[in-house]
C-alpha cells in the first residue's frame, strides 16, 4: 500500500484498532511510522522508536534493523539536524556485521541506504559507508521496484556529491533519469532526486539547467500538499541561490533569499544554516566584505548546531576564505585546521586542495612569494593527480581565481589549472597576465596576432578586414567605453554620418562573431569597448605593469613582465595610420623609461651584465633610442670591453645616419672619443 502511495489509507486502518492492540504488536507499530515519513517525521520516528523497543526486547533482529532504517530515514527526510544519528548508527553497525539472514533484497537494499546516508552525514570516515555504496550498487542493478531504485540512485548521488565523485555521479545520473519518466515514482522521491541533481549540476558548473529543476520541485510540493517536506523546499531555493549567484543574477539572488526566509522555520537549525549560508556568499559574490564577517561566524555556528559533517567543513572553509580576503590570517589558519580535522581519513579528504589553496593566498598576502609557490605547486599537483573532478564550493571564487593566476604565471598544472578555471566560469584578477585563458587575446605591441580561445587566428580565404581593423581602433584608442564617433572618425572618415554608423554597427557584429562570442565587446552609451573579463591584450598587460612599478608594487618582476609584453612598436604595420600615432608614442616613452629605470639601478649596483641584458632588450624593441645605446657603451666600459663599447657606438651611428639621417649627440660622441683614447672625458 506504501508503494501505491495510498499511506494515509494504511494509516487509517491502524489507528482504528484497539490502541492495546497496536501498543503490543511492534510490526503495526512499524508500519504506522512508516505511513507518517512522508508527512510527519517527527511522529513517525516516535512511533519507529516504540517499535524498535518492542522488537529488541523480543530479540527481533530483523525488526530492529528495519526499525532503525527507518528512524534513519526520518531525519533525511526531515532535514532539520543529524546528532541523533549517532546513537542509532552505534546500534545498526553490530547488527548488520553479524551476518543477518535477509529475507528479501529490498529489505537488504532499505538498510544499507540508511547505513550510507547516516555515515555520510555523521561518520563519512566509518568502514561501514564505502560497503554500503558498494552494495547498494550493486542492488541498484536487481529487480527492485521503482521507487527503491530511485531512493537508491538519490542516496548514491549524494554520496557521490559529497565524496566528489562525478564519474560515478554521472553513471547514476543516466541510470536514474529514465526511471523519473516513469509513472509509479512518489511526489516525495521526485523532489529528493530533484534536490540531489541540482547539488549535482552546480558542482559541475552547469548552472542554468538547476532553474527547471527547482521549479519542478516547487510544483510537485505544491501540487501533492507536501508542506511538511520544508527543509526540502528550503534547500532547493538554496540550490538555486547557489547557481544564480554563480551567473550574477543578484535581484533574482535577491527573491530566492526572501524565499528562502519565508519557508525557513525558527525551530529547524538546517533552515537557519541554510539562510546564513545564502546571505555569506551573496555578501561574498558582490564584494561586501564587512557583511561576510558580520555572517560568517553564523555560519560556521549553524553548521555546528545541524551536526552534519559535509555542512561544517563547507562553513569552515567559508570562513578560511572570509578571514583570509579580510587580512585575519590567524583566524582563517585555526578554521583551517578544523576543516582538516573533520576530512582527514573520510571520503571528504579533497576539500583539502581547495582549503589549501585559500592558505597558499594568504602567504602570497603575508608577501612570502616563495612559499605561496612552493605551496602552491604541492597543493595543486597533489589536486591533478588525486583530485581531476574538483568541485570547488568557495564562495566568491576571488581566492580560488588569484591562485590560478598565480599558478598559471608560474607554469604551475597549466592544463588542469585551465579546466578549473573554465568550468567554474572564474573571473581574471586585475593582474591576471596572458597565461590566463582568455575568451580572447590581442597582441599589438611589435606585430598583430589575435588569439581566440587560445587558437590563433587565421584565414586561408578572404582576410575580414574592417572587423580586424576595428579591433585594432579600440586598443589604439584605450579599449575601454571608446566613443563610437571616435571610431567612426578614424575608420569611416570618407562616409556620411548614417552610412558611418551603419558600417560601425555592421562591423561590430563581424568582430563579435571573429572573436566567438557577444561578451567580448560591450556596447552602451554611444561608446564600445573590449570586455576585460573576456579579452586581454599585451598593451594592457603592459601598462598595468608599468604602473605596478612605478607604484613600487614588486617592481622587479613588474618591470620583468613590463619587458618580456613590449616586442617593439604599437602596430608597426599601421604606421602610416594617423589614429595610431598617439598610442604608439605613448607607449615608446613609457618602455623608454622603464628600460632606463632599470638598467640604471643595474648599473648603481654594480650589476653591468644585467644593465646591459636590459638595454639590448630595449634595443631588440627600438634601436633608435640613444639611451640605450649610451648604456650599453658605459656597461661595456666598466667591464673593461673597449672593443665592445666602440663597437656600440658604430652601431648607433649607423643607425641614426640610415633611419633619421642625423648624427649620435655631443654625449655619445664624446664618450666614443673617451673609450677611444682611454682617458677620462667630461661628457653632458
Amino acid at each position: 500500500m506504501l508503494g501505491q502511495g495510498r499511506g494515509e489509507t494504511l494509516r487509517g486502518w491502524i489507528v482504528v484498532l484497539p490502541k492495546t492492540c497496536v501498543e503490543a504488536n511492534a510490526w503495526l507499530r512499524f508500519w504506522l511510522g512508516m505511513s507518517l515519513v512522508p508527512v510527519d517525521q517527527v511522529q513517525a520516528r516516535a512511533e519507529l522508536e516504540d517499535a524498535f523497543r518492542v522488537f529488541r526486547k523480543s530479540g527481533d533482529t530483523l525488526g530492529q534493523m528495519r526499525s532503525i532504517s527507518s528512524i534513519i530515514d526520518t531525519y533525511f527526510f526531515e532535514w532539520s539536524h543529524w546528532q541523533p544519528l549517532d546513537p542509532w548508527i552505534e546500534a545498526l553497525e553490530p547488527l548488520m556485521l553479524g551476518s543477518p539472514n535477509y529475507p528479501s533484497d529490498e529489505i537488504e537494499f532499505d538498510i544499507h541506504c540508511s547505513m550510507l546516508i547516516a555515515t555520510l552525514y555523521r561518520r563519512p570516515g566509518h568502514p561501514l559507508l564505502q560497503v554500503c555504496v558498494e552494495r547498494v550498487g550493486s542492488l541498484l542493478e536487481t529487480d527492485l521496484d521503482i521507487n527503491r531504485k530511485v531512493i537508491g540512485a538519490t542516496l548514491l548521488l549524494t554520496f557521490c556529491n559529497l565524496a566528489s565523485r562525478p564519474d560515478l555521479a554521472q553513471h547514476i545520473v543516466a541510470i536514474a533519469e529514465p526511471l523519473l519518466k516513469q509513472p509509479g515514482v512518489t511526489p516525495l522521491n521526485r523532489v529528493w532526486w530533484c534536490n540531489r541533481l541540482t547539488y549535482f549540476l552546480n558542482a559541475r558548473g552547469d548552472h542554468e539547467a538547476v532553474r527547471a529543476r527547482a521549479q519542478e520541485v516547487r510544483d510537485i510540493i505544491e501540487a501533492h500538499g507536501l508542506k511538511g517536506l520544508s527543509g526540502a523546499a528550503v534547500l532547493i531555493e538554496w540550490h538555486l541561490g547557489w547557481a544564480v549567484m554563480a551567473t550574477k543574477q543578484w535581484d533574482e539572488a535577491n527573491r530566492v533569499l526572501q524565499q528562502m526566509d519565508n519557508l525557513a522555520r525558527e525551530s529547524r537549525p538546517s533552515d537557519l544554516l541554510l539562510v546564513t549560508e545564502a546571505k555569506l556568499r551573496l555578501a561574498m559574490c558582490r564584494g561586501d566584505l564587512a557583511l561576510a564577517l558580520r555572517d560568517v561566524s553564523r555560519a560556521v555556528e549553524a553548521a555546528s548546531a545541524v551536526g552534519m559533517i559535509y555542512q561544517q567543513v563547507m562553513r569552515l572553509a567559508s570562513a578560511v576564505e572570509v578571514f583570509a580576503e579580510a587580512g585575519l590570517h590567524t583566524e582563517a589558519r585555526a578554521h583551517a585546521a578544523l576543516a582538516y580535522e573533520l576530512v582527514r581519513g573520510t571520503c571528504m579528504e579533497y576539500w583539502e586542495a581547495e582549503i589549501r589553496v585559500v592558505e597558499t593566498y594568504i602567504e602570497r598576502r603575508e608577501g612570502n612569494a616563495a612559499r605561496c609557490r612552493v605551496l602552491l605547486k604541492e597543493g595543486f599537483s597533489q589536486a591533478a593527480r588525486l583530485h581531476p573532478n574538483w568541485i570547488n564550493l568557495g564562495l566568491s571564487g576571488r581566492v580560488m581565481a588569484a591562485m590560478c593566476a598565480e599558478a598559471l604565471d608560474a607554469g604551475i598544472e597549466v592544463v588542469y589549472v585551465k579546466s578549473l578555471i573554465r568550468r567554474f566560469r572564474l573571473e581574471p584578477p586585475v593582474n591576471a597576465s596572458e597565461a590566463w585563458p582568455w575568451s580572447a587575446k590581442v597582441y599589438a605591441l611589435g606585430h598583430y596576432e589575435v588569439y581566440r580561445d587560445e587558437v590563433r587566428l587565421e584565414f586561408s580565404g578572404k582576410v575580414p578586414k574592417k572587423p580586424l581593423m576595428l579591433l585594432k581602433a579600440l586598443i589604439a584608442f584605450g579599449g575601454r567605453s571608446v566613443p563610437e564617433e571616435r571610431l567612426m572618425d578614424a575608420l569611416w572618415s570618407d562616409e556620411e554620418a548614417d552610412a558611418a554608423r551603419k558600417s560601425l554597427d555592421i562591423t561590430v557584429l563581424r568582430l563579435r562573431k571573429l572573436l566567438g562570442s557577444n561578451g567580448t565587446i560591450f556596447v552602451s552609451d554611444e561608446s564600445i569597448g573590449l570586455n576585460p573579463q573576456t579579452c586581454w591584450t599585451d598593451v594592457w598587460g603592459f601598462e598595468r605593469r608599468i604602473e605596478q612599478f612605478d607604484g613600487g608594487e614588486g617592481q622587479v618582476d613588474a618591470a620583468n613582465e613590463a619587458l618580456g609584453l613590449y616586442r617593439g612598436n604599437f602596430l608597426p604595420a599601421d604606421a602610416e595610420e594617423p589614429w595610431t600615432v598617439k598610442a604608439r608614442e605613448r607607449l615608446r616613452v613609457k618602455f623608454v623609461r622603464l628600460v632606463e629605470a632599470v638598467a640604471q639601478a643595474d648599473e648603481a649596483a654594480g650589476q653591468w651584465e644585467k644593465a646591459i641584458a636590459h638595454y639590448l632588450k630595449g634595443l631588440e624593441a627600438d634601436d633608435l633610442v640613444e639611451a640605450f645605446h649610451l648604456g650599453l657603451m658605459r656597461c661595456y666600459r666598466a667591464l673593461g670591453r673597449h672593443a665592445e663599447a666602440i663597437t656600440a657606438f658604430r652601431r648607433l651611428r649607423q643607425t641614426l645616419s640610415v633611419v633619421l639621417g642625423i648624427a649620435p649627440s655631443p654625449a655619445a660622441e664624446a664618450l666614443a672619443q673617451e673609450l677611444r683614447e682611454g682617458s677620462v672625458v667630461r661628457y653632458s
